[in-house]
């Protein structure tokens, strides 16, 4: 049967419409062919890829045309909040929580289509705010993550619960009833200067978060969390400290624009957190909204991990398939970006965030003795790496030796040393739990390293292929992902494009 799928009425990246071509491909679809107002496919069933498509607003046949279900809620979600036309990327729970880095919903829920549309089990074990495990459960998949940072599983686990929550309209009421209550503490915290104590605080952690906050913000913040209920005891506890976490950097010390935690220049006056955490937990209500009931008997985890466990899938049956997007050779400082509400959730201590933040794939915090340590291993490449790795390392330390490179800078060689061997191992993990001809796609950019006119590109994506070759995994596609320019302080060594790699046991 001959059917058009029709492009939205927002602009599509060109790998976007590539991908919707793939997942046509993946389902089914025969002599499929752009045409002006979008691909014209043969398809013995047209309707029933319906619920599963991402890119197509409608399919068409014979003059009758049928809505795609995901741009009915991408739809829904702009309508209810006024906004033009154009991609929503924070419709249902992708939009709790400023998590730096997230994946495209759009793009995680096109590669499960197109790369493997049988697969009934996903991981992702560098999962972050848990993108792709909601949509992965979305299409009908068990969903299980892993990721080092405690606010990423909090923030995903938050997510997951609230998605799956079996009646989201009753969720929204106990989480507007619990609201009442905590927006009534910050109020009169920040207003009186309270002296409340928070029992999941050490007395370094009450030190430390006393230097971040004005004397009556952190006032507001102590009351709220003095009594409030544990994460653990309901979705609607879980969801209101999600909203603390989301107001803690714009009600801080911490200057909001930064990654790092550096301060405001001085004077800063700290608005309502009352109003600021109502009106974030009004966007949560709003979200709830957009939620149909959950009757689906999927299983879903989102645990704190390392990407290279073993039991990545639990205990899930099935074809399994991993889609992730783990950090950059040079990552962002995940744990110092949210180092305050880390400690405000009691996820960790001040000493514990610095010794997560050099544990992270990609950190660029490590100790003297390591940087030593790591030094020689690349040197003598001791964990015997690709030559296409080893060669863009010694190419850098080249023009490093050249150039006079500061500390800094003659410090990445050796880190990337230590990224990919790290990535190398998570390669091998991930090959023991797959069966043949299941696949992992790895969606990762390029940065550059280098003075400004004689910078070096590093060209992550090859470089990881090459890792995942040496181990047993075969290549794949590579799909090109554009992405948007990068702005403001940290664009200097961005390299505005990605790629998704295939890999196959």
């Amino acid at each position: 049967m001959m059917a058009l799928g029709i492009w939205p009425g927002h602009r599509l990246f060109e790998y976007e419409r590539k991908l919707a071509q793939s997942e046509l491909a993946a389902f089914g679809a025969t002599a499929i062919k752009p045409v002006p107002r979008g691909v014209q496919f043969e398809h013995p069933a047209p309707r029933t890829l319906l619920g599963r498509l991402t890119y197509f607003s409608e399919i068409g046949v014979e003059g009758t045309v049928w809505p795609v279900a995901q741009h009915e809620v991408e739809a829904r979600h702009l309508q209810s909040r006024s906004i033009r036309s154009r991609q929503a990327t924070r419709f249902g729970v992708h939009g709790f929580h400023e998590y730096k880095g997230k994946f495209n919903p759009q793009l995680a829920r096109a590669l499960i289509n197109a790369v493997d549309p049988d697969a009934v089990v996903l991981g992702d074990p560098f999962a972050g705010s848990g993108t792709a495990l909601i949509e992965a459960l979305r299409l009908g998949l068990d969903a299980h993550g892993r990721d080092r940072s405690p606010i990423a599983v909090f923030v995903s686990a938050a997510k997951l619960r609230a998605h799956q929550a079996g009646d989201p309209r009753r969720l929204a009421v106990e989480l507007t009833e619990l609201a009442e209550r905590v927006g009534a503490s910050l109020k009169h915290g920040q207003d009186t200067g309270s002296d409340a104590s928070v029992p999941t605080w050490d007395a370094t952690t009450h030190r430390y978060l006393s230097e971040w906050f004005t004397p009556p913000a952190f006032a507001g913040l102590r009351e709220a969390l003095s009594d409030h209920p544990p994460a653990e005891e309901s979705p609607a506890a879980h969801l209101s400290l999600l909203a603390l976490s989301s107001i803690l950097r714009s009600v801080s010390l911490q200057e909001p624009q930064d990654l790092r935690v550096r301060r405001r220049p001085a004077g800063f006056v700290p608005p309502s957190l009352r109003d600021a955490y109502i009106e974030t937990i009004d966007k949560f209500i709003a979200s709830l909204a957009e939620l149909e009931p959950w009757t689906a008997s999927q299983v879903a985890t989102s645990k704190l991990g390392n990407a290279n466990d073993h039991d990545l899938f639990g205990d899930s049956k099935g074809r399994r398939l991993i889609v992730t997007s783990p950090p950059y050779a040079t990552a962002l400082p995940y744990i110092d970006t949210d180092r305050l509400s880390i400690m405000a959730l009691g996820l960790a201590t001040p000493a514990r965030t610095r010794e997560l933040e050099a544990s992270l794939t990609g950190s660029r915090e490590w100790t003297m003795r390591a940087a030593r340590i790591w030094k020689q291993a690349m040197l003598d490449n001791a964990h015997s790496l690709p030559s296409e790795v080893t060669g863009l390392l010694g190419q850098i330390e080249a023009a490093n030796q050249a150039n006079g490179a500061g500390f800094r800078r003659a410090a990445v060689p050796a880190l990337l040393y230590r990224y990919f061997v790290a990535m190398r191992d998570d390669f091998t993990s991930w090959h023991g739990q797959l069966r043949r001809g299941e696949r992992a796609v790895v969606v990762i950019g390029r940065n550059r390293t280098g003075p400004s006119g004689e910078q070096v590109t590093i060209e992550t994506p090859s470089l990881l292929a090459a890792c995942a070759e040496q181990i047993g995994f075969t290549l794949g596609d590579v799909i090109s992902l554009e992405t948007w320019p990068r702005y403001g302080m940290h664009a200097a060594n961005a390299v505005n494009a990605e790629d998704a790699v295939v890999l196959e046991k």
